[in-house]
């Protein structure tokens, strides 16, 4: 079977538990931190993947990992996807989780790249501006500096890309300029 529809499947049933239990927003931020704590450290991928180690053992791990008392949404959750030996995809599933309670929410990540840092101001203009456009969902900004860029801005939020860095336009240039069909004879 596709694993992102096993995980989207299994994250649909997350977020309508939640849901049903009151507890999207403490699950939503519990499954924030196991997925920082999963990117940071390898040996837990490794741990959870492992077939040595019993079910029991690793859903004690991931709760005690946890740090605070998982919610019951969770700690049931937990128990159901090991019951069915679907561990090795929890952090797709959890992925899923955020897309779907982000899109449940009304809530849109913007990506704004920059060769400068940018003010407070500059980034609540184009968040209110896109917020204007997606007909008032809220707008998460997660401003990047890189020097690479040379000047200008990009813009991602979902799959749409608004490019104006200079590098994309230097290149762009360069491109034309040694294309075979853009000679000058």
């Amino acid at each position: 079977m596709y694993i992102g529809l096993i995980a989207r499947r299994y994250a649909v049933a997350l977020a309508d538990f939640a849901s049903g239990n009151g507890e999207e927003d403490v699950v939503y931020s519990e499954v924030q931190h196991f997925l920082e704590f999963y990117a940071s450290d390898k040996s837990l991928k490794v741990a959870i993947e492992t077939p040595v180690l019993s079910s029991d053992i690793k859903q004690k791990a991931i709760l005690k990992l946890m740090g605070q008392p998982a919610s019951k949404t969770l700690a049931g959750f937990l128990k159901l996807v090991f019951a069915h030996d679907r561990e090795k995809w929890l952090q797709n599933i959890f992925y899923s989780y955020i897309s779907i309670y982000k899109e449940r929410h009304g809530i849109v990540d913007l990506k704004l790249t920059a060769a400068v840092p940018l003010g407070k101001e500059v980034e609540e203009r184009i968040s209110a501006l896109v917020k204007e456009q997606t007909g008032g969902k809220e707008i998460v900004v997660k401003t990047i500096t890189d020097e690479a860029v040379l000047g200008g801005f990009a813009i991602r939020m979902d799959d749409y890309l608004i490019d104006e860095t200079i590098a994309t336009q230097l290149n762009r240039i360069k491109r034309q300029m040694t294309s075979k069909n853009n000679r000058i004879v």
